[in-house]
């Protein structure tokens, strides 16, 4: 079995003690620097980034007279600890380095708490903020619309509204019908060309029949009814009973047929002009719209229609929305206003909304200047709004910054937010993790301070042990 003053137990376990007091220094000197350099920033009367150097250099200046404190405090115990038994020896180590314990703590946890603060809880207060401050832009923008009603022209509106969509509906049938038209045209010529076709099949077929080289009286009645349906059809040159010729006449034929099928069967030769029902709908829109101008009722050729129907429609469709509630009628400035109180605002949410959505981690630098923008929106909007409303006011607060979330880097501000935040697990983490930093230290400190006195107890300097001698170690 192994005795319990085992030396080499006893030295793994002081060497582990020290190691780990050599890893938790630089940790807490890193963790207390980096709060009072945030502390310290924003009160330097410096500009940046000198401020910024100097903030971090007496924040290492702290945090080593934070590691010289925790570390006299523990020789203070340890010394309490030596003296003889009969009293009260907790209440003697505090009365002893009570001083010592608050200035620590006051280092050590005011950095402490504000590292944490940035790490963990500036994020959800910013996220937060912005989440809160959207929602009050969005009541905003519902209060405009109640406070700033214009029943008398909403009616107008409406009406208006109602006769703009009665003429589209009735530009939408005159267009229909003259597309209808247009369409049936089409169709018959496709039918008059594709008959051309079929007879110039049946005509090629009997011209190639090698006991009639083309002049036989089957492709002579063909040729007949292509000449019916092609005006100004001629005979070739060169048709007779000599077969070689065929293939020539046939191509000087068909070369023939394409050009007069060309001219006589297409979209030109056509007549795509308005029709009875596409005149009487376009009646009913000069009806109501005096100034429109007359589209000709009489020829039109198929392939210029959809040129002029084009233009046509764009001419009644910019008349038509001219259609519209009397200048007089309009409260010209409440609704300019209105619209562009609302641009801006669904402007500044969107801001917001891409700041919450698309930062992984939310911090000062970005969110504030969101944040200061649309506490001035809201504000200015919301003066203006009850300026136009002649005297009525809304419930909602005249304005929404918040003193401590503006200028969060404040150490004040920061205490404002933690005490409003009593209800948040990570409020009391953090103050908790703040003072229990300290404590570790100490703790490590005094582990450390007591293997050394164990190391001399047996020797004949063991009086150096004392807490006097204790930093000579």
């Amino acid at each position: 079995m192994l005795s319990k003053n085992n030396a080499g137990l006893k030295n793994t376990s002081n060497g582990a003690a020290f190691f780990a007091l050599l890893c938790l220094i630089p940790i807490f000197i890193v963790i207390v620097t980096y709060g009072w350099g945030r502390i310290l920033m924003p009160i330097l009367p410096i500009g940046s980034p000198y401020d910024a150097i100097l903030a971090y250099i007496g924040g290492i200046f702290l945090a080593g007279v934070g590691v010289v404190l925790a570390k006299l405090i523990a020789a203070d115990r340890i010394q309490v600890d030596l003296e003889p038994e009969g009293k009260n020896k907790l209440a003697a180590w505090v009365a002893s380095c009570w001083a010592y314990i608050l200035v620590l703590l006051v280092i050590s946890a005011l950095g402490t708490a504000r590292t944490i603060f940035t790490i963990s809880q500036a994020p959800a207060v910013l996220s937060e903020e912005l989440s809160e401050t959207g929602s009050k832009l969005r009541d905003l923008q519902i209060q405009i619309e109640t406070l700033l009603k214009t029943p008398e022209y909403d009616k107008r509106a409406a009406e208006f509204k109602a006769t703009r969509a009665k003429m589209e509906s009735t530009l939408g049938q005159f267009e229909a019908e003259m597309l209808r038209v247009r369409e049936q045209e089409v169709a018959k010529l496709e039918t008059q060309r594709s008959k051309v076709e079929s007879l110039w099949i049946q005509y090629k077929s009997e011209v190639e029949n090698a006991q009639n080289c083309g002049v036989g009286p089957e492709a002579l009645k063909r040729f007949k009814e292509l000449q019916d349906v092609l005006k100004g059809l001629t005979p070739m040159s060169g048709s007779s009973t000599d077969c070689k010729a065929v293939e020539k006449v046939l191509k000087q034929t068909r070369d023939r047929v394409d050009a007069l099928k060309e001219s006589q069967y297409s979209l030109a030769q056509k007549n795509c002009g308005m029709s009875s029902a596409a005149a009487q709908r376009y009646a009913e829109l000069q009806s109501v719209l005096p100034a429109l101008s007359s589209v000709p009722s009489g020829e039109m050729s198929c392939d210029k229609s959809p040129a002029l129907l084009t233009k046509q429609v764009d001419l009644v469709k910019t008349a038509i929305a001219k259609v519209d509630v009397p200048e007089a009628e309009v409260p010209a400035t409440i609704l300019a206003f209105k619209k562009k109180a609302a641009k801006d605002i669904q402007t500044q949410i969107d801001e917001i909304e891409d700041v919450v959505v698309n930062s992984g981690k939310i911090v000062s630098d970005v969110a504030l200047p969101v944040l200061r923008k649309s506490w001035e929106l809201y504000r200015k909007t919301l003066a203006e709004a009850e300026s136009l409303a002649e005297g009525k006011k809304t419930k909602l607060a005249r304005d929404i910054k918040k003193e401590e979330v503006e200028n969060i880097e404040n150490l004040s501000n920061i205490l404002r937010i933690l005490a409003a935040r009593w209800d948040k697990f990570m409020t009391y983490l953090t103050i908790f993790a703040a003072v229990l930093l300290d404590l570790i230290l100490i703790a490590f400190f005094r582990r450390h301070l007591s293997s050394g006195i164990s190391k001399v107890s047996n020797s004949p300097y063991a009086e150096y042990a004392s807490g006097d001698n204790i930093f000579k170690n």
